[in-house]
């Protein structure tokens, strides 16, 4: 390849790459949801989507320019607190591992990565029925879902934690809760939040696993149904699994940093602010791989941008 095509290699790369970071900047900046749970300050975007492509076509150095300079340029435009340049650090080296994994898993057998994912939707629906089990068993909840009125109050709790008849997961589902506090407007604010919590732990994470293996069965059946027509079958789960898995670990860095630098998380339990954001990065990189493989097919059936 001479010099000239080198460089016309390059300008392209780096203009698509421009044009793909400024939709995500866009997506990022306009389209936040904020999540208002008490003590965790969570806002989801989907500016991921945009993000991920520099990562597949052109490698994980352009994956992971592409991830900074949009959390870089979304604090600056629409920022949320103080810039923390920590945090797009962290977005460069997620971005820089989906270019890394996905071209490990682009090669790996379909069969495989649902193999995985099933082995991981099983775990994360069990830890729910476990969270369910320890908090009926321990007289908290009685049935599947929290009910307000039903819950004991702070109190009652507090003592059942210290004469020792909580178990490991009660104790852990209940700590997500220790902050609240009832106040005159909200006399049972408490048991609200509390509720809130311990549904996320155990409905929320049993209905996410269900969800995900109802998907992975209809996947199954599509991939059928397409091997049979000779068509491609959808990149869904190979493209979740290459957004989730650096999602996780960027959020889990992510909440340690934002313990260390926000004044308002620096007196909270890590187990607290770790929790909701892990299972909010569950449900976006889950929806964010829906929007990511129909992007990914238009691509391949009209040739819009070829891999070099």
């Amino acid at each position: 390849m001479s010099k000239r095509q080198k460089s016309r290699l390059l300008l392209r790369r780096i203009t698509v790459t421009a044009v793909l970071i400024a939709l995500a900047v866009v997506i990022k900046c306009f389209t936040k949801i904020a999540l208002t749970i008490p003590g965790v300050g969570i806002q989801v975007s989907f500016g991921g989507i945009f993000t991920f492509f520099p990562a597949i076509l052109f490698g994980p150095l352009y994956g992971g320019i592409a991830s900074a300079m949009c959390d870089f340029l979304g604090a600056m435009i629409a920022p949320t607190g103080a810039y923390i340049p920590w945090l797009t650090l962290t977005a460069f080296a997620g971005g820089f591992l989906k270019g890394l994994l996905w071209r490990v898993i682009v090669r790996s057998s379909g069969k495989r990565m649902i193999a995985v994912l099933l082995t991981v939707l099983i775990l994360i629906g069990g830890l729910g029925a476990s969270f369910t089990v320890a908090l009926n068993r321990d007289g908290i909840t009685d049935g599947i879902f929290a009910v307000q009125e039903d819950l004991p109050t702070k109190d009652e709790l507090t003592a059942k934690a210290e004469s020792g008849e909580l178990s490991v997961l009660s104790r852990a589902a209940v700590s997500l809760s220790q902050y609240s506090k009832n106040s005159e407007k909200n006399p049972d604010n408490y048991r609200k939040n509390l509720a809130q919590n311990l549904n996320l732990v155990t409905a929320g994470l049993e209905l996410f696993s269900l969800i995900g293996l109802a998907l992975i069965g209809v996947s199954v059946l599509l991939r059928h149904f397409k091997e049979k027509k000779n068509e491609t079958a959808s990149p869904y789960w190979k493209i979740l699994a290459t957004i989730l898995i650096p999602g996780l670990i960027e959020t889990s860095v992510n909440t340690y940093i934002l313990k260390l630098f926000v004044s308002s998380y620096a007196s909270r339990s890590l187990l607290i602010l770790w929790v909701p954001r892990v299972c909010e990065e569950l449900a976006v990189c889950a929806i964010q791989a829906i929007f990511i493989s129909i992007l990914y097919g238009v691509l391949l059936r009209t040739s819009l941008l070829e891999k070099e």
